[in-house]
């Protein structure tokens, strides 16, 4: 998004981005799955230029959406989400899945679920795990482990690093929530 703004300034020229083949194909899986094939306009060149306005609005321009997550793990979730009744829409067309969307994707556990499937798929993208003091790896504590942890540095909690320490051990219960 970034080349293309900067490329949009200097040649003052507006410039659309365009989805790769495979987008579009679970965009269409989405509809179908969904039941609203009918709704998809029937030429080729018209369909592809549909599917490609929602993958622009629905995920690149969209700063609900996670950057980090990309965005065949996001579609195939989302289709999972709407064909199992976990996520409800109130229509077929475009607006009506974007907003269903946007309400599914700001979810803390569907965020969650993105994360782990991101991980899962895509291992040389997850995020290295933060180290404790000791050198233990956060993610391998308990979840009693870290209360504890979190009521040993009670008494301390005027020191920063402290502070910071804390605020690991939380952002990690959160994250297991």
């Amino acid at each position: 998004m970034h080349l293309l703004q900067e490329k949009e300034k200097s040649s003052g020229i507006a410039h659309r981005p365009v989805s790769a083949n495979e987008t579009i194909t679970a965009l269409q899986v989405l509809y179908s799955k969904i039941g609203a094939s009918n709704d998809i306009p029937k030429s080729t060149n018209e369909r592809i230029s549909y599917f490609n306005e929602i993958w622009v609005t629905m995920y690149l321009r969209n700063n609900l959406c996670p950057g980090d997550v990309p965005f065949d793990v996001i579609i195939n979730k989302f289709t999972e989400a709407l064909v199992h009744g976990k996520a409800e829409r109130k229509g077929n067309n475009m607006a009506a899945i974007v907003q269903c969307f946007n309400r599914w994707i700001v979810n803390e556990k569907t965020r969650q679920e993105l994360y782990v499937e991101r991980d899962r798929l895509y291992p040389n993208s997850k995020p290295k795990q933060l180290k404790s003091e000791s050198g233990i790896n956060v993610s391998d504590l308990s979840v009693s482990e870290i209360r504890s942890r979190i009521e040993g540095l009670q008494p301390f909690m005027s020191m920063k690093s402290v502070q910071d320490l804390k605020e690991t051990y939380e952002k990690e219960l959160k994250r297991r929530e």
